[in-house]
Order: C-alpha cells, then structure tokens, then sequence
C-alpha cells in the first residue's frame, strides 16, 4: 500500500533548520503509526470474525518499523501474521485448506463444538483425545458383515468410552442397549473425515484493518510535525 504525504514547506522552515530532516522524521513516526493501528484493527476483527481457542493468534500479529537509516523513498513498515500463524495467510487470500498430515481434512459437527458452529470445539472433543481412544483392533468373533462389525464396535465405545468411526465419520456413542426387539444404540455426529481438502472463505481482515490508518495518514503525518515544533527540538 502506497502513501503520499504533503508537506508545508513554509510552515516548516519557520521551526526547523533542517526541513528534509524533519520531513523524514515526521515520515517515519506516521508510517510506524499507521502500522501499529493496522495492528490494534487486526487484531479486533480477527476476535470479531475468527473463532479462537487461545490468544495465539492474536499475539502473532505483529509489525516491523520503519529502518532507522531508510531514505525518505525506501521506507515502510509491515504488519501482518507472523510465520508459525501463516494459516491466517490463507484467510485472507481465501482457497483450499489441505491437511498437514493424513490425506483427509477432520471437519468439526455442531455437537462437538458444543451445539454451535460459532463455538470452540470441546476439549474432550479435540482429535488429539480422540485419535488414541477411538475403537480398533480385531474382534474374536467373526462377523458376517460390516453393520455386524460396527455394531460390535458400538458397543464397545459405549462400554470404554470410547469413540466410533465408520464411513469417513466419527462419533460418541451415547447409549448402546440390547432386547426383544433388537439392539439399539445413538450416537452424536463429531467428525466428517471424508474430505480430502476444504474451501477457506476470502476475509481480507488485515487490508481492511489498514484503510482507515492509511486514509488517515496525512493526518497523522500533519500531527507528528505539529508534535515536533511542540517539542521545540533542534533539527
């Protein structure tokens, strides 16, 4: 994004001995701020668009001043997603989200995030409590077929509580009972792992978090000269 600022040459020589200097100085100070309000900005839409587990994301949104000895030309400053939180990078752009291990992408159900998809995911729900507790193994008995199978399999999730996964889905099994007329069980849908990739919505949360700073910089440029006659340093 690039600022063009305009400068009052004659109200600056009657405070500065030094206009381009002061120039660059007044320069720089603008740039730094409209990088640390486009931050302040990201982080309130990322915690009003995103669904957070923690606060690393919002501790990943960083930005980088302008170099001390940069020409008046050269200079910039930076904010966006650090490295280990690039995924925000694909937020942004929008496109196809591919998983970092397995070839299948886990998407998460209403009921493991508590009833809405606006929610965390539960902790008792996370794919790292579920993987290891999710039933497998071979059975002693000999089925004669896959719903035989899975209905073993049901059971025994119901009994350990474990989890059950059948047809690219996973589930928690919430009752399991045998009589006259069959056997029964339910079951609360938690995972649909039959995509092998997902399609990430465009948010361009942090080229909007930058307009209005950068609407605002001749503003704030005028305010950082006026700030430096106030000061009554020598440049």
């Amino acid at each position: 994004m690039n600022i063009k600022l305009t400068v009052n040459s004659k109200h600056a020589e009657r405070g500065f001995a030094d206009i381009q200097k002061a120039n660059e100085v007044a320069a720089k100070n603008t740039l730094n701020t409209i990088a640390a309000l486009t931050r302040k900005n990201s982080i309130e839409r990322i915690k009003a668009d995103f669904i957070l587990r923690n606060n690393f994301t919002e501790k990943s949104i960083a930005y980088d001043r302008v170099k001390s000895k940069a020409a008046l030309n050269d200079m910039q400053s930076i904010t966006g997603a650090l490295q280990h939180a690039d995924y925000m990078r694909l937020q942004h752009t929008g496109g196809i989200r591919r998983p970092k291990r397995g070839s299948k992408v886990a998407i998460p159900q209403d009921f493991s995030r508590g009833g809405s998809k606006k929610r965390l995911v539960t902790k008792s729900f996370y794919l790292t409590v579920i993987k290891p507790n999710t039933v497998r193994g071979k059975f002693k008995k000999k089925f004669t077929s896959k719903k035989a199978r899975t209905v073993a399999m049901a059971y025994v999730a119901n009994k350990r509580n474990k989890f059950l996964k059948y047809n690219e889905n996973i589930y928690k099994v919430t009752s399991f009972s045998k009589g006259k007329k069959g056997i029964s069980f339910r079951k609360k849908h938690l995972y649909n792992v039959s995509e092998r990739t997902t399609k990430v919505k465009r948010n361009t949360w942090l080229w909007d978090s930058a307009k209005k700073p950068a609407a605002d910089a001749q503003n704030i440029y005028n305010s950082q000269f006026k700030k430096m006659l106030r000061s009554k340093k020598i440049i």
